[in-house]
């Protein structure tokens, strides 16, 4: 794997991590009642987050591993 393959992978795992962390923060926001959204969508909006925060960084990761030599 050459050097830009792997920057442009690290790069989509932590977007990923990122993008998961404000989906859980809107979703925290809306069950608290500080926004103006329907409980079951702030419920989902955390659960999406969650799952983008902490299990898809590390399928990414598994999948794109490298093989051993």
């Amino acid at each position: 794997m050459n050097e830009d393959t792997a920057r442009k992978r690290y790069f989509i795992m932590h977007l990923s991590r990122l993008v998961g962390a404000i989906l859980a923060a809107f979703g925290m926001i809306g069950i608290a009642g500080k926004a103006d959204m329907e409980p079951a969508l702030a419920y989902v909006l955390l659960i999406a987050g969650v799952i983008g925060f902490l299990i898809v960084p590390r399928m990414l990761a598994k999948r794109w591993r490298s093989p051993p030599e």
